[in-house]
């Protein structure tokens, strides 16, 4: 929206990243930083998790683990 749009906005570089690095946005104030938010999955290793579990977790740390940007 905010490339098709051409207007400023407040978005998160990690929504943003790809367009940034195209060149297709370009950041105003980069010294500005938001507070940052992080997300935890809490589970204990004694107990049973099921499969589907196991998977979202994993699909978490790849995709969020590191940042791509």
């Amino acid at each position: 929206m905010a490339v098709s749009s051409r207007r400023i906005t407040m978005l998160s570089t990690f929504l943003t990243w790809q367009e940034i690095q195209l060149g297709q946005l370009v950041p105003l104030l980069p010294q500005y930083e938001l507070t940052t938010m992080d997300a935890y999955a809490l589970f204990s290793n004694s107990s049973y998790l099921s499969q589907k579990v196991r998977f979202l977790i994993e699909h978490l740390v790849q995709h969020f683990g590191d940042k791509p940007y």
